[in-house]
């Protein structure tokens, strides 16, 4: 089964129950073998996606424009509607 995320909650929260709960269920659909769990981001500020390793772009965190919090939900509104 592949499962597609959206960055919404990511892109909102540094901290917070529902972006825990998302990166939680993303990490534990990925360590199955029969499943996968895509979630569509570029960058974001979110702690548990550090927590649980979230593989992002390895580019992202060079730029120091895309740590901006204004600028993060429209880039990764763009990566979304792509990758759809």
């Amino acid at each position: 089964m592949k499962i597609f995320y959206d960055h919404q909650i990511f892109s909102l929260q540094r901290f917070g129950g529902a972006s825990r709960l998302f990166a939680e269920l993303i990490s534990g659909i990925n360590n199955e073998t029969n499943h996968q769990a895509y979630l569509s981001i570029l960058s974001s500020i979110n702690e548990h996606l550090n927590e649980k390793e979230m593989p992002l772009p390895l580019w992202t965190g060079k730029l120091p424009l895309l740590r901006h919090k204004g600028i993060i939900p429209p880039l990764n509104d763009l990566l979304t509607c792509l990758d759809i």
